[in-house]
């Protein structure tokens, strides 16, 4: 479980297909998206 809250849509992500490219990141409209290096 995420430690923030938020309210709207809940995106399921899928980490075996991710490839690191950050977009999902940088076209996220609430900013909720952070990507970091290491554990998801």
């Amino acid at each position: 479980p995420k430690d923030k809250s938020t309210l709207g849509r809940y995106v399921f992500t899928d980490y075996t297909r991710c490839i690191g490219c950050h977009i999902c990141s940088d076209v996220c409209p609430t900013g909720y998206i952070q990507m970091a290096m290491g554990d998801h």
